[in-house]
């Protein structure tokens, strides 16, 4: 018989027996609860969230970075963070908004959700806010079905190296640049798809082949740019050598990145929301909207026969004309010809005439002598360098590159001087567009084609720093290209549909998009302007040295390794314990708001080069400073710097594809765009297609389609925007005021038949500029007095529209600058090359340097003939203007001038009157007076007068500058008594005479008339 258990035995037994009941009630328990959490947020969540979030909220759409599609996107939150904190509502950003407790309230643009829809998202979230994995959303099948197994992931070996050992290096050396949000040279590789999308420069990679594959070329730095990059842009750490050897063999192996089974989910949900929102995406063009006048291609209208025929010189008189005869206005009659002189010579050359000019035109008999100036001073080369400025206004030309650091660039005045080239040799105006779209793809290409390039480059860049990037900033650079493209050359707004249809012009979204597509593959580049065998032979050396500085360069990192890491783990450890812990955990395990915190810390927290030398031992530091003499040996070795130009190119024919953004936003990818212009502007209502690149191209060749369809005659506004700019700078204001926006928002043509007429005779003329100087100055119109006044036109046509008088001009602070020194006798007609740097207010360069840079300062050289230049050769820094431009509405340089404001303030006054360099060419143009006529103050007047105006003085005004003078005088011989008296060296005082002659020269430099053209 066996013995009964004892007590303690009988215990264990019960308590394991009613521990394991527990358990198993628990657990019971715990299914039922998930049971119900799963079919609350089913019935009662997800319905709100489908019906009220994701048409925003959507893997397409991605508002704000934010997803509501899946519990993954919930949990990473937008591009401010998480928006749910579990178990409490008052501080989820999702709650808050909802329930309109913190601003923007959601739905955006919409009612308030119902009191008990919010109420519902309250109690989910004090409940933890669990969002149920997928499956636990779908029936649950019988264990033993094939839908209940999960099917086992085969993947190859080469697949598995990527999975386990490639794709960690990727994630960790280069997904801080290579990710969705930054997408640094339009490169992710933070999914499959953006991977084997590659980039603006192609694929990446090419199976099988690791030299041929650009990836691994630039991690193994047999290629530049050598990657990783650092934080300031230039080369980082390179890659351990085991690193590298995976890197070779995943891409010997084929390259496989296997398909993620959620990413393809994603993806078929995208797509099906796509198709959705496609339907968005084209806007329909109505017949009547086609009809709008400048959509039309010009044709050439009659010309209008007139009453006062005998004042018709050329076309352009009867058409103005009949406007003027039509409301019964009397024209103007011609004016002087002192007047007519100075009014060509400022227009064409910006500059004053010589008093000699002036009195041989008006003794010249001849009947073409008018005729005979103008073509004197189109040959001129100072005409291109007054016509090269309007054309680089319109192009926001600036010597920098703007926002907070505004870099010079060094190349940038290249472009400036072929602007002044291309209009010098009357360059047609077809070609021109040409080559400032496309010269690297033209078949005549050549060294000003590619210069030329510059136009796509000169607008704001925020810089190649590593952090600046991402693929908004790309946007906000395409964005620049394409506006200053469209309103440049079309006269169109086509910016307002970067994030919708255009709200007044037909201009949608897709047309936006598919211009955005034409400059999408393009890349910024200093293209050599040298043989190619020069370039070669030059890139080689270079290449070579900076191979030898690498490994010195190498050399000192493993040097320096061991002490800067001791060095940056002790001031991490001085960090606050949540940032110790992003930096401690592996990189591709680190959850969101640690990547953030990482990618800051990393990029704040570093060790000086002092602290760095002061912690190396003797013999290290001695070692240090060998290798770095032998690398600033070698980088001085290089051979000097060939000339280059700064321009865009295709890296590729085969560009990765461009997408139409819903809401602009780069995390809202529609439809893939082809390129092409304005369907508005088809002739044929049908969308123009590009052809694609021929097998032997090295670009895509979108740029070369668009320029051609631009400068084609076809195509109804290139012209009419071109002559209406050249009509604007000779008088006044263009036939359509707002030159560039021939849209319905922009100003209704004042001649509407002049322009087409203007319009089609450009392109007869072979779209010659000059051809439309000449017609447009030797017309009646433009020979008329401004002075006229008649009481019967200033009630019909205040304004005078219709051009019954020549309009009266302030001219430009240039102008005024080079005006200065032509009268002074200082000008410097040096042409083309760097800018000058004229000295400028100390105070403004310490204020900008006291919230930018240090470096970025304006090398102010001392004032003499080298800086006395025209202004044109002026550096034109976009947060630094020049004195004298400064105050005199300079343009606007950050996006297209079509027109300059003309304002009235007092400081212009005072500047004129105080500045340091109007002070000095005054005293300049005292000498001049002095040295040509001596001291007879009665020439001296005349000679300045001439030299000022054109003419001689009046009668009243010769007596009223002997009076000013015996004036000034008196001042400054009792001015020199003091300065004697105080002890003064009387070789340091200037002479009373000359100081009062420099005080009437001022004068005449502060008048009206000097800045005023009739």
């Amino acid at each position: 018989m066996k013995k009964s258990p004892t007590r303690p035995a009988l215990l264990t037994v019960a308590l394991l027996c009613s521990l394991c009941s527990r358990t198993a009630s628990a657990t019971a328990v715990q299914a039922s609860e998930a049971g119900s959490e799963a079919a609350f947020f089913k019935s009662k969540i997800l319905p709100i969230f489908t019906a009220r979030c994701q048409s925003c909220h959507n893997h397409t759409l991605k508002l704000s970075g934010l997803s509501l599609e899946s519990a993954a996107a919930m949990e990473q939150g937008g591009t401010h963070g998480p928006v749910i904190v579990p178990g409490n509502p008052q501080q989820s950003r999702l709650y808050r908004r909802v329930a309109r407790m913190e601003k923007p309230f959601m739905p955006i643009d919409a009612e308030a959700l119902p009191e008990s829809e919010v109420t519902l998202i309250k109690t989910w979230i004090e409940q933890g806010a669990i969002w149920p994995k997928e499956g636990e959303l779908k029936p649950k099948l019988p264990i033993g079905t094939s839908a209940g197994r999960a099917e086992p992931e085969l993947l190859s070996a080469n697949a598995m190296l990527f999975k386990e050992k490639v794709h960690p290096i990727l994630a960790s050396r280069c997904g801080n640049c290579h990710n969705d949000e930054r997408k640094y040279s339009g490169f992710t590789m933070e999914t499959r798809s953006g991977f084997l999308s590659g980039g603006w420069h192609g694929p990446v990679v090419v199976a099988g082949k690791p030299k041929e594959s650009r990836l691994y070329r630039r991690v193994s730095r047999l290629e530049k740019t050598y990657m990783p990059l650092g934080i300031s842009g230039g080369p980082g750490e390179p890659l351990p050598a085991a690193e590298l050897a995976l890197i070779k063999e995943w891409i010997e192996g084929g390259a496989e990145w296997p398909q993620d089974r959620q990413a393809a989910e994603a993806e078929g949900s995208r797509q099906a929301r796509l198709k959705d929102l496609q339907k968005l995406e084209n806007r329909p063009i109505t017949e009547e909207e086609r009809r709008w006048w400048s959509f039309v291609k010009p044709v050439r209208p009659p010309v209008p026969a007139v009453k006062n025929a005998a004042r018709v010189k050329n076309p352009i008189d009867a058409f103005v004309l009949a406007a003027l005869e039509s409301k019964r206005l009397q024209p103007a009659p011609s004016a002087s010809r002192r007047t007519l002189i100075r009014r060509v010579y400022f227009d064409l050359i910006g500059l004053p005439p010589r008093p000699e000019d002036v009195q041989a035109f008006e003794r010249d008999p001849a009947p073409d002598a008018y005729e005979k100036l103008i073509h004197r001073l189109l040959d001129s080369q100072r005409y291109g360098e007054r016509w090269a400025r309007h054309w680089l206004d319109v192009a926001r030309y600036a010597d920098s590159d703007g926002y907070e650091y505004d870099r010079i660039r060094p190349n940038a005045w290249r472009y400036r001087d072929y602007v002044i080239r291309a209009l010098n040799q009357d360059k047609p105006y077809n070609r021109f567009i040409l080559e400032q779209v496309a010269g690297d793809e033209l078949p005549d290409r050549n060294y000003d084609s590619l210069v030329a390039l510059g136009f796509c480059r000169n607008g704001p860049f925020i810089g190649d720093m590593v952090l600046m990037q991402n693929e908004m900033t790309r946007q906000d650079e395409l964005d620049d290209i394409v506006s200053t493209t469209s309103a440049a050359f079309l006269g169109i707004t086509i910016d307002c549909a970067r994030c919708h249809n255009h709200k007044y012009d037909p201009l949608g979204q897709k047309d936006y998009y598919r211009m955005v597509s034409v400059f999408a593959p393009s890349v910024r580049t200093e293209i050599p302007l040298a043989p190619d065998h020069l370039v070669k032979s030059y890139e080689k050396q270079v290449f070579e040295i900076d191979r030898q500085v690498d490994k010195l360069t190498q050399q000192m990192r493993l040097l320096h390794e061991p002490v800067r890491d001791r060095l940056v783990e002790a001031k991490y450890k001085e960090l606050p314990e949540p940032l110790q812990l992003a930096i401690k955990t592996e990189p591709a395990k680190r959850t969101e708001a640690q990547k953030r915190q990482a990618t800051q810390v990393i990029a704040t927290v570093g060790v000086t080069e002092a602290e760095l030398m002061a912690a190396l031992s003797p013999e290290n530091r001695k070692k240090t400073e060998e290798l770095k003499q032998q690398i600033a040996d070698l980088e001085k070795s290089k051979p000097p710097a060939l000339p280059s130009a700064m321009a865009i190119t295709d890296p590729t024919p085969t560009p990765a594809n461009n997408y139409f953004l819903h809401r602009g936003s780069t995390l809202s990818k529609g439809s893939p765009m082809e390129p092409g212009p304005p369907l508005v502007l088809s002739a044929s209502g049908r969308e123009i297609v590009f052809p694609k690149p021929a097998p032997e191209t090295k670009t895509t060749g979108r740029r070369l389609a668009l320029a051609q369809w631009l400068a084609s005659e076809e195509n109804p506004l290139t012209a009419r925007v071109m002559v209406n700019r050249i009509w604007q700078h000779h008088f006044g204001k263009g036939i359509v005021e707002t030159p560039n926006d021939f849209g319905r928002m922009g100003a209704a043509p004042s001649h509407p038949q002049l322009l087409d007429w203007l319009a089609t005779e450009f392109v007869h003329q072979g779209w010659s500029i000059k051809a439309m100087h000449r017609l447009m100055l030797m017309s009646s119109t433009y020979q008329q007095a401004s002075d006229f006044t008649s009481a019967v036109n200033q009630k019909k046509d205040p304004q005078n529209q219709l051009l019954w008088k020549m309009p009266m001009q302030r001219v430009a602070g240039e102008i005024i600058r080079d005006s200065m020194l032509t009268v002074s006798g200082g000008l410097n007609l040096k042409s083309g090359g760097p800018g000058v740097f004229p000295e400028v207010d100390p105070g403004l360069i310490g204020l900008i340097e006291a919230s930018t840079s240090k470096a970025q300062g304006w090398p102010a050289s001392q004032d003499g003939p080298e800086l006395w230049r025209r202004s044109i050769y002026v550096t034109q820094k976009r947060t630094v203007t020049a004195p004298i431009m400064d105050l005199f509405d300079p343009p606007d340089l950050v996006s297209s001038c079509p027109k300059r404001n003309t304002t009235t303030v007092a400081p212009q006054a005072l500047q004129l009157l105080n500045n340091k360099f109007v002070i000095g060419q005054s005293t300049l143009f005292a000498d001049r007076l002095r040295n040509e006529v001596g001291k007879d103050q009665v020439e001296q007047i005349r000679r300045a007068f001439r030299l000022s105006y054109g003419r001689p003085p009046d009668a009243t005004e010769l007596e009223a500058s002997q009076n000013f003078l015996k004036k000034q005088l008196a001042y400054h011989h009792g001015l020199n008594k003091k300065l004697q008296d105080q002890g003064i060296d009387p070789a340091e005082i200037p002479d009373p005479d000359k100081a009062a002659l420099t005080d009437l020269c001022h004068s005449l430099f502060n008048s009206n008339e000097f800045v005023y053209v009739n």
